[in-house]
């Protein structure tokens, strides 16, 4: 997605990636990570630009409706900005390649940093504790074999069609359903309190015994840790999700 602040000279710079897969199905999509290179540009209105990110960012961690937003979000957009040609890549692993591209297109290169760059990661973010335990499942080996850990699992929870994406999915041998998803530390108890009845409610409508744990910060507060206990939700540190990691892979004999 590129964003040209003076359409009549035509300059445009890349503010957001969107990836699909050869289904035409999104995959995921990254905003880009810092402005700096736009900042020399008078015409360009970064509070505009942060707003739109955050937006961006917040509907795509939210684990639900993210595809509906960004069909929306394309159909609709401002004359500032436009997409670029369909270009395609073959990668094996979707969250590495995206991590790459971002790099390539979206980040402001390292000759061109004034100072201390900008995190990519925000401090006690999902999107941290997501990657951290996504690269730990990926050291086990979770994603190669067909039978072990599924991405970006959407189930129906709701009589409406209600529905929700975990970030992670394995049946153990037994069949029975087992969902991991990160939780950021902004807002924890309401995420926590959200998973809870998401996972309540799809029980009562697959009358199945499915279970789930969150991967969290370790400075996850006691009381958040307390209230998913409740709902049996089990918490994992993220200092411990390499051990945690090594566990599924064992469960799952691979």
């Amino acid at each position: 997605m590129r964003y040209a602040p003076n359409m009549v000279s035509g300059e445009f710079y890349n503010i957001a990636l969107l990836l699909y897969d050869h289904q035409g199905r999104v995959v995921d999509a990254r905003f880009a990570p810092d402005f700096r290179r736009m900042r020399c540009n008078p015409a360009v209105s970064i509070p505009d630009l942060e707003m739109m990110r955050d937006e961006f960012e917040d509907r795509r961690l939210l684990g639900e409706g993210f595809s509906g937003y960004l069909d929306s979000f394309v159909e609709n957009l401002a004359n500032t900005l436009h997409l670029s040609n369909t270009q395609s890549v073959f990668a094996a692993d979707a969250t590495v390649e995206i991590e790459r591209l971002v790099g390539c297109y979206l980040a402001t290169p390292p000759a061109l940093e004034e100072g201390p760059a900008e995190p990519i990661e925000r401090p006690g973010g999902r999107r941290r504790v997501r990657l951290r335990a996504t690269e730990a499942f990926a050291r086990q080996g979770l994603f190669r074999n067909g039978h072990g850990m599924q991405r970006d699992v959407e189930v129906r929870y709701g009589a409406s069609g209600l529905s929700f994406s975990f970030d992670f999915q394995y049946r153990r041998p037994t069949k029975e359903e087992r969902f991991v998803h990160a939780l950021g530390l902004r807002s924890a108890d309401a995420q926590a309190a959200r998973l809870s009845f998401v996972l309540e409610q799809y029980r009562r409508l697959s009358k199945a015994d499915a279970g789930l744990t969150v991967v969290a910060e370790d400075a996850l507060g006691d009381d958040v840790r307390d209230l998913l206990a409740a709902q049996g939700v089990g918490a994992v540190s993220l200092s411990a999700i390499d051990g945690y990691a090594e566990s599924i892979k064992l469960e799952l004999g691979l």
